[in-house]
């Protein structure tokens, strides 16, 4: 017996450009890409505090993308964000 599977009403494509993925997932453009765990580890925060940024838009943050419903930071931006952040 087939399953029939139902669309969802009212889903469209998106039109959105798809950007090209490794096998695990990671964004392979303009990369090497971070998690949000990653890039917690890297600036010694918890990945909470990365979440909690983005849902208040916490302009002094980060730079995070979107890719799909997962969300990356490039390593650069990281580590500018890092640098812009050094106590001396």
């Amino acid at each position: 017996m087939a399953v029939k599977t139902k669309k969802r009403p009212g889903a469209k494509k998106s039109g959105k450009p798809v950007t090209p993925t490794a096998s695990d997932g990671r964004p392979t453009v303009g990369g090497p890409w971070l998690t949000t765990e990653e890039a917690a580890a890297m600036i010694g925060l918890r990945p909470k505090t990365l979440h909690n940024w983005r849902a208040i838009d916490e302009p002094d943050r980060p730079k995070a993308h979107l890719f799909g419903r997962r969300v990356w930071y490039k390593q650069s931006d990281v580590q500018l964000w890092m640098d812009a952040h050094k106590e001396t």
